[in-house]
């Protein structure tokens, strides 16, 4: 971050943060959500005071103002860089928490398996602290502890992990199939596609060691390859209009017999 206007403009909206003292004004989780919500004109300033006073709550931690400076540019999309000791860990709650009550799924991607533990328990108590769920994808977990996961509000995950569970789904939907024709393969039960996919969609990332992530790890090429599902369109399509004219045949029965 090297925009001179930028960075002054996000330490005016930090010193905003500071000023807001939310431990007397806020009491109950209601009235949290509804300042957050419905404080249409300083929401951001809401939002990160929100944060910061719940890590206060929780874990004894209070953002200083190098962080919340780094949580806005992290929201903003843009890289922020932090010397060791600063607290990258704590600074990526305030963006994080801010995009996950707005009901923006977030992943926070880190080098590798312990981080992504380490992070998710303890910061948990900060999200916990805001009614929303943190998960972490470890390597080795089995597929429905990893869908789990990703169904949290914040997911904890490595690179690798969320590259290769990204390719996939997109292994599983190798035909790119529409929302019409996912809905019509629920007919399979448990072995439709949409039962089989790992993640909800990539929304919001926040990427911890992104040179790391960036560079060095993206040197080395991630390769997966599988055997096509073989799925019968015209199968499917057929127990389709099976189903129809069942449920049609059933309903002119009922109406008969009224």
């Amino acid at each position: 971050m090297s925009d001179p206007q930028a960075l002054g403009s996000f330490f005016r909206v930090a010193w905003l943060v500071m000023r807001k003292d939310l431990t007397v004004e806020m009491r109950s989780r209601e009235i949290l959500y509804t300042t957050v919500f419905f404080a249409a004109s300083c929401v951001l300033v809401f939002a990160f005071a929100l944060v910061r006073e719940a890590s206060q709550r929780a874990l004894g931690l209070r953002h200083f103002d190098v962080q919340l400076v780094g949580g806005l540019i992290l929201l903003q999309g843009m890289v922020a860089e932090m010397e060791t000791g600063e607290g990258k860990t704590l600074t990526a709650t305030l963006p994080a928490c801010t995009a996950a009550l707005a009901g923006i799924p977030v992943h926070i991607i880190t080098v590798n398996d312990y981080l992504a533990e380490r992070d998710t328990q303890w910061m948990e108590q900060i999200y916990r602290a805001l009614g929303l769920r943190a998960g972490a994808i470890i390597h080795g977990m089995n597929p429905e502890a990893k869908r789990a996961a990703y169904r949290c509000d914040v997911t904890y995950c490595t690179n690798k992990e969320v590259a290769f569970d990204y390719l996939r789904d997109r292994i599983v939907l190798w035909d790119r199939p529409g929302e019409i024709r996912l809905q019509l393969e629920r007919l399979y039960g448990e072995g439709s596609r949409m039962n089989r996919l790992m993640m909800h969609g990539l929304h919001y990332g926040i990427v911890d060691e992104a040179d790391s992530v960036l560079i060095d790890e993206a040197r080395t090429p991630l390769i997966i390859s599988a055997e096509g599902d073989g799925y019968d369109e015209q199968r499917l399509y057929e127990q389709a209009l099976e189903m129809a004219f069942l449920i049609a045949r059933r309903m002119s029965a009922c109406r008969k017999n009224l």
